[in-house]
């Protein structure tokens, strides 16, 4: 029995620091090796890095402070990852991506953050958050505020502006065309911490639940 929880904990960290370890070679890899750039979609592989690192520091979280710093980094990869992949898939499309569409994106995103960053401070996102450990590894333990569903609506908003953009046969075209190689990878690393979160190597890690910033959580989930 206290090998299957050594086991799963050593499962749990070990397969988050691969994630880290994989989205950081992509970056490095897509900033050394790809002439031109896509400014967009490297600044997704950026978000995607940004993410599994503070899934990764989340589960090896000592301090409720630094579980709260961990959780915050995540989400800030989680709200520009949405910014990030709408610009791809807008410019992969073949249409124009306007300065006023980009301003307007980042303010949005960063009222989201702003919100999101009063966890632990404010009782706005979360009432009440404490540290916790399943098999060793670190999770956040929270009470939800008044504003936590504000994240779902800028979810969302996303998810319903993603399907415009390729909503036409021309776009899904373009997008199947040119996004394959480069934008599926990314989308991927985006992907896979909702997978592990919610359940690794046929349930070691059922009972385990990160506050989820990933690709498929931003279409349907519910964020932690």
């Amino acid at each position: 029995m206290e090998n299957d929880v050594v086991k799963g904990e050593a499962t749990l960290v070990i397969t988050y620091a691969i994630m880290a370890i994989i989205a950081a070679i992509l970056l490095l890899g897509y900033i050394a090796l790809v002439r031109p750039k896509e400014p967009w979609l490297l600044l997704l592989y950026v978000c995607v890095t940004i993410v599994n690192v503070g899934y990764f520091l989340l589960s090896v979280s000592p301090t409720l402070t630094f579980a709260i710093f961990a959780n915050d980094l995540a989400y800030l990869g989680s709200v520009f990852l949405s910014m990030s992949m709408l610009l791809t898939i807008i410019k992969l499309c073949g249409f124009t991506v306007k300065k006023k569409l980009i301003l307007s994106l980042l303010v949005f995103g960063c009222v989201m953050f702003a919100i999101i960053a009063t966890s632990g401070i404010l009782p706005w996102y979360y009432k009440e958050v404490s540290l916790v450990h399943v098999e060793g590894a670190s999770k956040l333990n929270k009470v939800y505020g008044v504003l936590h569903p504000v994240y779902m609506v800028y979810l969302l908003i996303y998810f319903a502006a993603w399907l415009r953009a390729s909503s036409n046969p021309y776009a899904r075209k373009c997008l199947r065309l040119n996004g394959t190689p480069l934008f599926w990878p990314g989308l991927f690393l985006a992907i896979s911490p909702f997978g592990w979160s919610k359940n690794l190597s046929l349930g070691i890690l059922s009972s385990f639940r990160f506050p989820i910033c990933s690709a498929r959580s931003s279409c349907w989930g519910y964020i932690g």
